[in-house]
């Protein structure tokens, strides 16, 4: 397959005429696998040669502004210069172009919004993987698995009650107190249990 001359319909017709239906599922998983492996290779050459652009753009450009247009050498040296920046340009914009914009806004940002962007994430994590804890504890709880259930819901709790008393999170956070209580009382869920939230939202989206 990696030959420049690979001819795609003839190894098909070929597979197909020759191979049996397990065989052809192996064939199919092993192909899907390397497709997928070289995309994920592919954007992170992508990712990884834009943040190189950017930065090297930004680097000729203040090169150029720092040039004393009166130095010889500035003058010989310009109209080069010039070149390589509208070729590193171009080659940037291109690669902009083929990227989603939300992963472009992140490469674009400066070192100050990007961590603020990462922190903004661990918390997202943080807050929801609080939210799921009732479900979970539901399912010790249907497990038969009493004690699990209670040293996990003990830690969430002990989270919840300080985002209580410092004001995170508004109803939410009671909502959530009151779902984890009841989730380790055996009892199912209710409408403002996360996993009855999360669905109605999953549907409207």
């Amino acid at each position: 397959m990696d030959r420049a001359d690979f001819d795609a319909a003839a190894y098909i017709k070929q597979v197909l005429e020759t191979q049996s239906l397990g065989e052809l599922l192996r064939t199919y998983n092993g192909v899907l696998t390397d497709i997928r492996a070289l995309d994920a290779e592919r954007k992170a050459l992508v990712y990884d040669n834009y943040s190189k652009l950017i930065a090297a753009t930004e680097t000729i450009r203040k090169m150029r502004e720092k040039m004393d247009p009166l130095n010889p050498v500035a003058t010989t040296l310009d109209p080069a210069i010039a070149s390589i920046y509208a070729r590193a340009e171009a080659i940037k914009e291109e690669l902009r172009a083929s990227m989603p914009e939300a992963r472009r806004r992140e490469m674009e940002m400066g070192d100050e919004e990007r961590v603020e962007l990462q922190r903004r994430r661990r918390r997202k994590e943080v807050v929801l993987r609080v939210l799921e804890t009732p479900e979970r504890v539901r399912g010790l709880v249907s497990d038969g698995r009493g004690d699990e259930a209670t040293k996990l819901w003990e830690g969430t709790l002990a989270l919840l009650e300080r985002w209580k008393e410092r004001g995170v999170g508004g109803e939410d956070v009671q909502d959530c107190i009151d779902d984890g209580e009841a989730a380790l009382r055996g009892e199912h869920p209710n409408e403002k249990s996360w996993s009855s939230v999360k669905g109605v939202e999953d549907l409207r989206s």
